[in-house]
């Protein structure tokens, strides 16, 4: 009897464990409540359903798809990256092309202060949904001025201003399926 109830509380614990491990495979990042690593004719469609537009305008490089659209009160462009032999989307970058920062006397743009506001606001709402970010890095390499990231469900997310080539400072989010 004793042996029976021993086999019967490890089957139950394996049980458990498999269902455990079951839930946290099934979760994935969310980007405008479309879940990343799924297939990319279904985020695609799901994202034509939310207002957003294939971008023309932008050539797409192999394993890359882009949109046009509203996003956090803003008109973004949304670049998707897929695995080209799945087809499964694993990351979604937003770029506020808005709130760009023009450097060296180059007409357009924002300020920096104003860039830095939106960056604030941005950080508290997604602060508000998941808590405080899990790094907030200034001065990073590879020209990041900022990066904050949050870990969530399934991923990542990462908001950042990017210093690009000393002439512009860009502000994107960028969604991620696994860690930080």
């Amino acid at each position: 009897m004793k042996m029976m109830m021993r086999k019967y509380v490890i089957l139950c614990l394996l049980a458990l464990t498999c269902a455990a491990g079951y839930a946290q495979q099934a979760q994935h990042v969310l980007f405008k409540g479309i879940p990343l690593g799924g297939n990319l004719d279904t985020f695609r469609q799901q994202m034509l359903e939310k207002g957003f537009a294939i971008n023309d305008r932008r050539t797409d490089a192999p394993g890359t798809c882009s949109f046009v659209g509203k996003f956090a009160g803003d008109f973004v462009e949304v670049n998707c990256i897929f695995t080209p032999e799945t087809n499964t989307v694993c990351k979604v970058g937003v770029d506020f092309k808005r709130w760009t920062v023009v450097l060296d006397g180059g007409s357009g743009g924002v300020s920096r202060s104003q860039q830095v506001q939106r960056f604030e606001q941005l950080a508290m709402s997604i602060s508000n949904n998941y808590g405080k970010p899990a790094q907030d890095v200034k001065g990073a390499r590879g020209g990041v001025e900022r990066m904050a990231a949050w870990k969530v469900p399934g991923g990542v997310i990462h908001l950042v201003q990017h210093n690009i080539q000393g002439k512009y400072v860009t502000l994107s989010l960028l969604f991620s399926e696994g860690g930080v």
